[in-house]
C-alpha cells in the first residue's frame, strides 16, 4: 500500500512539475536595516525633506522603543488634548543604493511601528498608518535615486488615554529589512 502511494506521488511530480514555473516575485536578497538610523523625539515639520539637517539627532540602531528608552525618561514633547497624550518622534537613514539592486523592486520590510506612521523617502510621501501595525511593507523603488544617497524618513505618533501608562511600543521597535526582489510588480 505504501508503495503504491509512492509510486502516485512520484507519476504526479512527473506530470506537474514542468508546469511549475518559478515566482518572478521571488526575494533575490533580504539585508538587515537596523544599523544607523537617526532619531529626534518632537514634532519637526521639516525632517522628511532631503535637505534638513539631521547632523545633532542622536544615532541609534533599532530595534527602538522611546517608551522604554532611559536617555527619553523625560519626554518633554508631550501635547495633551483632553483626555488624550500625544508623542512624535522621527527617524532618519541616508543610504545609497548597490550596483547589483539597480533595476530590482525595493521594498523596506518593517516588523513593527508602533503608533500612527508616515513613510517619506527622498521627500516623497509613500505610506501613511493611522494606527500601529506590527508590520507594514512599502515599495521604495518608485521613489529611490538609483546613482545617489537616498533618505527615508519616519514619522512616528504615539497616543494614550489619560491616566493609562504606556502600554504599546513607541516607535520602529522591531527589526527593518530591505528586501530586493526581480519583479517590478509590488503586491503587499
Amino acid at each position: 500500500m505504501f508503495a503504491r502511494k509512492k509510486i502516485y506521488a512520484s507519476i504526479l511530480l512527473i506530470l506537474f512539475l514542468p508546469n511549475c514555473r518559478v515566482n518572478r516575485d521571488d526575494i533575490l536578497q533580504k539585508q538587515l536595516f537596523d544599523l544607523n538610523w537617526k532619531f529626534s523625539p518632537g514634532n519637526n515639520k521639516m525632517a522628511n525633506e532631503t535637505g534638513f539637517n539631521d547632523i545633532n539627532w542622536r544615532s541609534i540602531d533599532l530595534p527602538h522603543d522611546w517608551s522604554n528608552d532611559a536617555e527619553l525618561s523625560d519626554f518633554s514633547k508631550k501635547t495633551e488634548t483632553n483626555t488624550v497624550a500625544t508623542e512624535t518622534g522621527w527617524y532618519r537613514k541616508h543610504f545609497e543604493i548597490p550596483d547589483n539592486w539597480k533595476g530590482k523592486r525595493i521594498v523596506i520590510d518593517f516588523e513593527g511601528i508602533g503608533g500612527q506612521h508616515k513613510v517619506f523617502v527622498n521627500g516623497v510621501s509613500v505610506k501613511r498608518s493611522e494606527n500601529g501595525t506590527l508590520k507594514t511593507q512599502v515599495d521604495l523603488t518608485p521613489t529611490l535615486n538609483q546613482k545617489a544617497i537616498n533618505l527615508i524618513a519616519i514619522q512616528v505618533t504615539s497616543q494614550k488615554e489619560s491616566g493609562n501608562e504606556w502600554n504599546a511600543e513607541s516607535g520602529i521597535f522591531r527589526h527593518v529589512w530591505l528586501v530586493i526582489k526581480e519583479s517590478t510588480d509590488f503586491k503587499e
